[in-house]
């Protein structure tokens, strides 16, 4: 792995979380091992930036929220939700440093289309 890092939106790591979990779900047909590691490497380090992401919502969703019988929720079309809004969407255009190594998926690996999309600047695929 390189240690060379390039600038990425939490934004664009965020919405990564379902794909991710379905590609760690592939297994038809099998991965290899050596590129089964890589993407769980690559799944590591980003449930690491999306769950430090995920304590920050819901951080703010408590500062901003009233409690309802246990649960948090900021009302939508309220001052507060504007607010939880307007701080989420520059948290999530905020950058953050990754490792610049994109992970080799093989071209076999059936992947949805939506799942590329949000995937796209993270793997690259091909023979691994």
């Amino acid at each position: 792995m390189s240690n060379q890092t390039r600038k990425v939106r939490y934004g664009d790591i965020y919405v990564c979380k379902d794909a991710i979990q379905r590609l760690l779900e592939s297994s038809d047909p099998p991965i290899p091992a050596k590129t089964a590691i890589h993407i769980a490497r690559f799944a590591r380090r980003m449930s690491q930036e999306i769950a430090l992401i995920e304590e920050q919502r819901v951080n703010l969703v408590r500062r901003l929220s009233k409690e309802k019988d246990g649960q948090f929720t900021v009302e939508a079309g309220t001052e507060e939700w504007r607010e939880f809004i307007a701080e989420f969407t520059k948290l999530l255009n905020e950058e953050v440093d990754i490792d610049n190594t994109a992970v080799k998926i093989p071209d076999y690996v059936h992947i949805p289309i939506g799942d590329l999309v949000v995937l796209d600047q993270f793997i690259e695929i091909g023979e691994s």
